[in-house]
């Protein structure tokens, strides 16, 4: 596997040892796709060009890790990356760094990864994305500078389990249908569905999250397992 860059080393600590990260600065991404890929971008800015190859490119690493070969990795009518048959992954960007998480479909049901530059996680969007109790939470933190970034956590979670379960489910999932408990301790999260999404899951304890903090970026990991 290529070298991760050094602030990011962490989230490889947060993944089980099956599955396979590649990260990068988005900066650093060749601009080379598959000419099925260039299809998907011909219309997007510059800004998203360069997300776009910064993701494929990790994406592309971690199949190879995987013992994959390349291919054109194009997604649904949901944007969710479509992987070989027997993949699970999700593919993730900040501003600064993309990455892609990727596990064989034996091991894992869902597998999503988020990263989020935490100043850009408006206090504006509290009320859309945080449940009550999430929100309680929040206006606890007597530092503001500690609300943005548990706000940017929650966010970053919610985006990371509908990268898990949406390829797997197919189904509405939105902000308010997990409510997430941070262990501040143990850079583990506590997911709580709601009781429509939970009936849909083959289990009540197969879902688990970390997350860690870097170079003010905040980045969660959700995986669902196979019932043994």
């Amino acid at each position: 596997m290529p070298e991760i860059p050094p602030e990011c080393a962490e989230i490889s600590t947060l993944l089980p040892d099956y599955v396979r990260l590649a990260c990068m600065h988005t900066q650093d991404a060749a601009p080379d796709v598959f000419d099925a890929e260039q299809l998907l971008i011909e219309k997007a800015v510059t800004k998203r060009r360069s997300e776009f190859s910064a993701g494929r490119c990790c994406a592309r690493q971690a199949l190879r890790a995987l013992g994959r070969a390349d291919a054109p990795i194009l997604h649904d009518q949901n944007g969710a990356p479509l992987w070989p048959q027997g993949i699970v992954g999700s593919i993730t960007h900040s501003s600064t760094y993309a990455a892609a998480a990727l596990a064989e479909g034996s091991r894992l049901q869902g597998l999503g990864i988020d990263m989020e530059t935490v100043s850009r996680v408006s206090s504006k969007i509290t009320d859309k994305i945080l449940t009550a109790a999430e929100k309680k939470t929040v206006q606890s933190l007597a530092d503001p500078t500690e609300q943005q970034s548990r706000t940017a956590l929650y966010f970053s979670a919610k985006e990371a389990i509908y990268k898990c379960l949406h390829p797997l489910l197919q189904c509405r999932i939105g902000f308010k249908d997990a409510r997430i408990e941070c262990e501040t301790d143990r850079r583990s999260l506590k997911i709580f569905m709601c009781p429509r999404i939970q009936s849909l899951l083959s289990g009540e304890d197969h879902m688990h999250g970390r997350y860690c903090y870097f170079n003010s970026t905040v980045c969660t990991v959700i995986w669902l397992t196979r019932n043994p």
